[in-house]
């Protein structure tokens, strides 16, 4: 007997936009308190999308800083939801107009 799977279905969820740029703010300044300790030193800042765009280039400036030589290395970086903001989010309008301009609007736009 064999199963059937059934394609996951997507239930919207409504966004408090209000509660989420908080949750944004309150997230970079946990963040800014943990790097203060090494303010001092140079760290290497690596972004998701740089590591997604071009996995190697960045994996050979994370070794170089290191000083090791370099070595391939995989990044089996694999998209968690393959959904877009816009079919999960049913008020996508809201918090993209909120979040237009703002530092953190790639956060909506990045797919």
């Amino acid at each position: 007997m064999g199963s059937t799977r059934r394609p996951h279905l997507i239930e919207p969820v409504e966004l408090d936009c209000v509660g989420a740029l908080a949750e944004i703010e309150r997230t970079r300044a946990l963040q800014s308190w943990h790097d203060s300790p090494l303010s001092e030193h140079p760290v290497p800042q690596v972004e998701y999308e740089a590591l997604r765009r071009d996995p190697r280039g960045v994996m050979e400036e994370v070794q170089g800083f290191l000083g090791v030589l370099p070595q391939p290395v995989r990044t089996p970086l694999v998209r968690q939801n393959p959904h877009a903001l816009r079919v999960l989010v049913s008020n996508y309008d809201e918090p993209a107009e909120h979040m237009r301009g703002a530092h953190d609007e790639w956060m909506l736009t990045a797919e």
